[in-house]
């Protein structure tokens, strides 16, 4: 049995055996070049490799694949956020519990993620995908102006531009919106306001917390909800960023992501072994914003049909 590890190679090599009660079959996959190990930081792993493109090749894969016909791989802890998507297609691949493809694509493209969210009916905020210039020009004819253009699949998923009128979206797209006429831009597009109340709900995995009063039921009915769908108990701190669509309790969600700092139980998530912690998840509210600037969109029903 092995318990295979990939690391991206960014920062300090994280603590993973600490983290992982100290396994002696952890095999572990690196892009570090091996001047950059020093015998104590790899000491406890049963083998460990280094792949010099490691996040531009398909050598992992390919040695993952190679590693599973000799010995039975029990499962594989990635923690960078890079990495979700080519260990969720080796979990398929493999047969292995964990985060699929599908689930790591819903959460770092936006437009999949409210998709999906529509799909399991929780009101999500509206958006749609940019493949050409003319839809630009189609959305903002379609549901009028401001709107925000954002990139879909970068983390935080961060504005590119904002545009008010038809001469914004010619000046944006100047020179194309990408460096290839053969390239598909990875941007979305949602209507753009400053007016929106906005609420940002931490889930975290241990430790209980009381709702402070000033957070709405809705609000917390509707994050609630899309933390159950798309979250697996003991997978570490999660944030739903919600907004607040005209008045009342219209409240949609924005984003899902994962809380930063939380690596340690997501590993133990991902390698099939429970909280340190014993006491049970609770809701808090790390953010309560009205009426303000904000990088976060509108609302999802469901794209129309152009």
């Amino acid at each position: 049995m092995t318990l295979l590890i990939l690391d991206r190679g960014q920062d300090r090599l994280p603590p993973y055996l600490e983290w992982l009660d100290e396994p002696d079959d952890a095999v572990l996959f690196t892009g570090r070049s091996p001047g950059e190990i020093e015998g104590s930081q790899v000491r406890g792993y049963a083998e460990v490799r280094c792949f010099p493109r490691y996040a531009s090749s398909g050598q992992v894969e390919l040695a993952a694949v190679c590693l599973a016909r000799d010995t039975t791989i029990r499962a594989i802890v990635a923690v960078a956020p890079e990495d979700a998507i080519r260990v969720g297609a080796l979990r398929d691949h493999l047969g292995l519990d964990g985060q699929r493809r599908q689930e790591a694509i819903a959460r770092q493209d936006l437009v999949a993620l409210r998709a999906r969210l529509h799909e399991a009916g929780i009101p999500a905020v509206r958006c749609g995908a940019v493949q050409r210039v003319c839809d630009l020009y189609w959305y903002g004819h379609h549901w009028g102006y401001p709107l925000r253009v954002r990139h879909r699949r970068r983390l935080g998923w961060p504005p590119a531009a904002r545009l008010d009128s038809d001469a914004d979206v010619a000046a944006f797209t100047r020179g194309g919106l990408t460096g290839r006429l053969e390239t598909v831009p990875s941007l979305l597009i949602e209507p753009a306001s400053d007016s929106r109340e906005r609420i940002t709900l931490s889930y975290r995995a241990a430790g209980p917390s009381p709702m402070p009063s000033a957070c709405p039921a809705a609000a917390r009915s509707l994050g609630g909800a899309a933390l159950a769908r798309f979250t697996r108990p003991g997978d570490g701190a999660w944030r739903v960023q919600l907004a607040r669509c005209g008045t009342g309790h219209d409240w949609r969600v924005d984003a899902l992501g994962r809380a930063p700092g939380d690596e340690a139980a997501l590993a133990r998530a991902q390698a099939g072994l429970g909280r340190r912690e014993r006491e049970p998840g609770a809701w808090a509210v790390t953010a309560a914003t009205p009426a303000r600037r904000s990088t976060g969109a509108p609302w999802q029903d469901k794209e129309e049909d152009r």
